[in-house]
Order: structure tokens, then sequence, then C-alpha cells
């Protein structure tokens, strides 16, 4: 089922590229979904996780619908993907990051997976002060999975075995902004 995920999401993205960074702007889109896939993969995660993590950005940046994803995928995949997309329509970047509050593990661990590689591709090209701003907006999901670890870290488990790589990452990528910025502000 994966190659199939990998297979569509490359059919829906075919031509769209990354946003941000003249070297981004180079870069299949398709590329992201994949390195995701990869993280969460590395975290120990289903394959149903794994299909849902190539497939995290179809339903919000090309013509692919909930039904489609259902036909292909089956209703689990197609709940988490709806889960992960935003809607504009449906209240503020802010706001649909702090509804990963309310949302299931599974969902939350792609978010975060989704999240350090967008902030990789910052620090790659050189633009810290972005990164550091956009892993912020998100701090709200890091946190939450943070709480879901401490308060029941078996649950977490079911769905990301390896969730203390997870969290290990996530601590890493605050460490790596925290120096980058300071070589930045001091130089």
């Amino acid at each position: 089922m994966i190659t199939r995920a990998i297979v569509y999401a490359v059919e829906k993205h075919g031509h769209q590229f990354r946003k941000g960074h003249i070297r981004l702007q180079r870069l299949p889109y398709v590329v992201h979904p994949i390195r995701v896939l990869n993280t969460i993969w590395r975290w120990g995660t289903t394959e149903t996780v794994q299909v849902a993590a190539v497939l995290h950005d179809v339903l919000e940046d090309t013509n692919a619908t909930y039904a489609d994803i259902k036909d292909l995928f089956g209703k689990e995949v197609a709940d988490i993907v709806f889960q992960l997309t935003f809607d504009p329509n449906n209240g503020t970047k802010e706001e649909y990051l702090a509804s990963f509050k309310n949302k299931d593990t599974t969902s939350l661990i792609i978010k975060i997976a989704d999240r350090l590689d967008n902030v990789i591709d910052y620090l790659a090209v050189g633009n810290g002060q972005y990164a550091k701003k956009y892993f912020e907006k998100a701090a709200v999901v890091f946190e939450t999975f943070r709480e879901r670890i401490n308060i029941n870290s078996e649950l977490v488990e079911q769905s990301c075995q390896n969730y203390q790589s997870a969290l290990q990452e996530i601590e890493h990528l605050e460490s790596h902004l925290r120096l980058s910025l300071n070589v930045l502000t001091n130089s």
C-alpha cells in the first residue's frame, strides 16, 4: 500500500515544487511527503500511518478528495489525512495547529514529522530566522506530544513504537535552532 501511496502522491504533486526559497522552488514537492514518510518509518509507525504521511498534503494542495483517498486507501487513512488538512475557511493556521491538542496521536505524529521536515528545509537554505518562527508556531503540537507521553506513554507507543526517537529529534532541532540563531545574531 505504501508504494501505491507514493505513486498517487507523485501523480497529485507531480507538477508542484517546494515554496519559500529559490533553491527549494526547484525541488519537486513530492520529496517532502516522502521525507516525512522516512521520518515516521524510523519512529516505528504502522503501514497505515506511513501511507497517511505520504498523502498528508494531497487534500490541502491538490484536487484529490476525501472520497478519492477513502476509495483508494481506506477510511482510516482518509480520516488521518483529513485531520492533517488545513482549511482556511475553518480558522487560522494558529487555530489549526492548536486543534492538534484534540486530534488523535497518529495525526499528531505525522504533523510533527511534517513540521520538522519544513524547519530542516528552511535551515538548509540559510533561513534560520524563519525556521525558528515556523518551529515556534508549532510549539503547541510538540508540547501536546510531550504531554501525551507523560500521561500515557503506552498509548503513544501504539501509534509510534519508537516515540523516544521522535522526542529526541524535536529536542535536537530545538537545540540546533538556538545554536544557529546565536551564530546569526553574534556575527
